[in-house]
């Protein structure tokens, strides 16, 4: 080491310790002298500068790996601002540049871009820096009258800069695009069919590839069902189905008109018959399935068989009505006939004329009750009413309650009311009918207990339920229940009625899209729910 007169020195130096272990060190030192400047000593320091000198030697050594690593790749590295602006450029392969490397930096991509190009660029630059995330876009440019395509990466590098990596993906961008038109053509019918097609592996069910027909059919997105198991998916309604169709299928090679049901991603059943064949794929037994949707045309022929089923009903109920109706007017008509012969015509003041008039008058009233039962009666079948009137059950039972009054005072009821619904979509004339038919009917049918009468409305999904119950005299349902809402059925003989009211409240219930239903037991009371269909206010 050697130092000047009166100047301090350093010198860096590696020295070996005893136990062999090299370290780095830095010598200080500085030269003291007497007055004729000659020297007399020299003092010094001796700095451990070991893992300074390390972590110099692995930056550098880090640094030349990044710039051999930067150097050895295939891709076209950028630092922008982020305004567009190129600041530099380390490229492998410049035929992939629009421009050479140093006419590129300080060139701005609004430049060399398409607008629309350009933006996405900025846009993916600040991004990129505002957000501290990483940015990629793909896009494709001509280079010498060829379309190539790339994949930039983007980074925030410092600020207001920004780390760009882009990458050539020419090729794969053109195989794909190849294998795409090339499995086009393939496919074309597959795809353009109208009947619903899929194509699967006959031992897992997996799906390989579906056309739109059926994606529409079972509701699906394409990403969900490609790769799934139709299994899984639960596409088969009934495994029993499968099972048969997929045994066959194996036992034959082909299958053709198999009736089977598919469900749908909302639960949903579709009828279908099916046809399919065994096809190869990659040396994989795989499905040909060709699906006919055949749900329309069930239901068509179900509607066709609850029409016929109701036109038969329709036909009993009116030979029941004929019948009843015709009995109901001959009686009177006969009486009537008959009293007649009875007359003085000779003498209109004979003292025995009167007798027979009044008993003529009898039967007369019998004749008009009929007829009027029967104006009632058809009116209820022929009327279809629209649910256009908001009807509150309070404002309801106040009116049947008033004139239903002298009744209920006679009896002794105790009404009850919870109204926990306010009100309904409905018509007022055939819900004061209903109401006042189901009290009168509990007033009229009490037994010797005080008589109490509870009044109920509760929402039931999708029916608004109207409850009227009592402890009346009660009807054994296992004797009438099939008989309960029928035309002309009387079930207390003690008690005067015609038997039409319980037939006349179901008819305009289901006018109106409700049901009815009841539970009964003799000398227990009636409970009589009234489902009314929730309509809404279009007002």
């Amino acid at each position: 080491m050697y130092c000047k007169k009166k100047e301090p020195c350093q010198l860096d130096a590696r020295i070996i310790r005893k136990d062999n272990e090299v370290r780095y060190v830095t010598y200080r030192a500085e030269l003291t002298t007497d007055k004729d400047g000659k020297a007399v000593k020299m003092v010094g320091s001796i700095q451990d500068i070991t893992d300074k000198k390390k972590a110099e030697v692995n930056l550098k050594e880090s640094e030349n790996r990044n710039r051999a690593l930067l150097s050895a790749l295939p891709d076209i590295i950028f630092i922008l601002n982020i305004d567009g602006t190129y600041l530099h450029c380390q490229v492998s392969d410049r035929s992939t540049l629009l421009l050479p490397p140093h006419e590129l930096v300080g060139r701005n991509v609004k430049e060399l871009f398409a607008p629309e190009l350009a933006a996405q660029f900025l846009a993916k630059f600040r991004a990129a820096h505002d957000d501290n995330t990483i940015q990629t876009l793909e896009y494709s440019i001509s280079i010498d009258g060829e379309e190539m395509y790339f994949e930039a990466r983007i980074v925030k590098y410092k600020a207001r800069q920004v780390f760009a990596v882009i990458r050539d993906i020419t090729k794969t961008k053109k195989s794909e695009l190849e294998a795409r038109e090339s499995e086009k053509r393939f496919y074309k019918a597959f795809h353009i069919s109208p009947i619903p097609i899929t194509i699967s592996h006959i031992e897992n069910g997996e799906l390989l590839e579906v056309n739109d027909r059926f994606l529409q059919l079972v509701n699906m997105p394409r990403e969900e069902v490609i790769g799934s198991s139709a299994i899984d998916l639960g596409f088969w309604a009934d495994d029993g189905d499968r099972n048969a169709f997929i045994s066959e299928l194996k036992r034959e090679g082909r299958v053709n008109g198999f009736d089977g049901r598919l469900r749908t991603r909302d639960n949903g059943i579709r009828d279908v018959i099916l046809s399919a064949e065994l096809i190869s794929i990659d040396n994989k037994n795989c499905i040909l399935l060709m699906i006919f949707d055949i749900s329309e045309r069930k239901q068509a022929e179900n509607a066709l068989i609850s029409l016929t089923e109701e036109l038969t009903a329709s036909n009993h109920e009116l030979r029941q009505f004929a019948y009843i109706t015709s009995h109901n007017l001959r009686a009177p008509v006969v009486n009537i006939d008959t009293l007649l012969q009875f007359i003085d015509k000779e003498n209109l003041n004979a003292s025995g004329n009167a007798e027979v008039l009044d008993k003529i008058e009898i039967s007369v009233d019998q004749l008009k009750s009929t007829l009027n039962d029967i104006i009632q009666l058809v009116a209820v079948k022929d009327n279809r009413y629209e649910p256009d009137e908001k009807i509150y059950f309070e404002e309801v039972f106040d009116i049947v309650t008033t004139n239903l009054a002298s009744q209920i005072a006679s009896s002794g009821a105790e009404l009850n009311f919870d109204f926990q619904e306010k009100y309904i979509m409905f018509k007022k004339p055939l819900l004061e009918s209903i109401v006042q038919n189901l009290v009168s009917n509990a007033v009229k049918y009490k037994s010797d207990k005080p008589l109490h009468i509870d009044v109920r409305t509760y929402n039931k999904g999708e029916y608004i339920c109207m409850s009227v119950k009592d402890n009346g005299k009660g009807i054994d349902l296992t004797l009438y229940k099939d008989r309960l809402f029928g035309m002309y059925q009387r079930f207390h003989e003690d008690t005067e009625g015609k038997g039409l009211g319980l037939y006349i409240i179901k008819s305009q219930i289901e006018s109106m899209g409700g049901e009815i239903e009841a539970e009964s037991e003799p000398n227990v009371g009636s409970v009589f729910n009234v489902y009314f269909k929730v309509h809404k206010d279009k007002n």
